[in-house]
């Protein structure tokens, strides 16, 4: 079982950038820092967390080579089970290592399927706004954080609620998630391309 180690996570997380165009301040990373230190925190290959994010990344996507997802399949992915938006590749004594945190994961998911649902929804519902709480947010944007908040486990563990399945067309649900899996994909490729021009840099 491939682990990544208390002092390689910190290494990785103190020297992996925060994905564009997102910006996370450096004494929020040394909080995660030293929470990895004091919980002697590790991360392995076999986590419920990277299980399922295999789960998706082995559906049918044509748009990628089934070379560039060989090499992929030859690396160690590890989820980072922290909110931060930030992805990052790593080599270790030859072991091709790709992070990617939770917080993208999540991030990526209520982007692609908030922005999929209200294109759906009435533009009359933009009118609306609930004045009392939220005077910046139109009533569509509620409507689609709410339901993404209840499929937040579908995309994490495969398995939808039932309330979101009476909700949502199965079709819907589909064609989201083959949207998120492309997306989480084209992180893991932009991530492989670092080991693959650091390959080329060192001949």
């Amino acid at each position: 079982m491939p682990e990544l180690s208390v002092d390689q996570l910190i290494q990785g997380i103190k020297n992996g950038r925060p994905v564009s165009p997102f910006s996370i301040d450096l004494d929020v990373l040394d909080k995660y820092v030293e929470l990895v230190s004091e919980k002697k925190i590790i991360l392995n290959t076999d986590s419920i967390e990277s299980q399922k994010l295999f789960e998706h990344l082995s559906e049918q996507l044509d748009f990628i080579s089934a070379e560039r997802k060989s090499m992929l399949s030859q690396c160690e992915i590890f989820v980072l089970p922290f909110p931060l938006c930030i992805s990052y590749a790593h080599e270790l004594n030859g072991r091709k290592i790709i992070v990617i945190a939770n917080g993208l994961i999540d991030l990526i998911s209520n982007a692609i399927f908030s922005s999929h649902l209200q294109s759906m929804l009435p533009p009359d519902l933009d009118d609306y706004y609930l004045l009392k709480y939220r005077k910046d947010m139109p009533a569509s944007h509620l409507f689609a954080n709410a339901l993404f908040l209840l499929q937040l486990d579908f995309y994490r563990f495969c398995s939808p609620l039932p309330n979101l399945q009476a909700l949502l067309p199965p079709e819907i649900l589909r064609k989201n998630k083959e949207a998120i899996n492309g997306a989480l994909l084209f992180i893991l490729l932009h991530e492989l391309r670092h080991h693959e021009l650091a390959r080329i840099s060192h001949r």
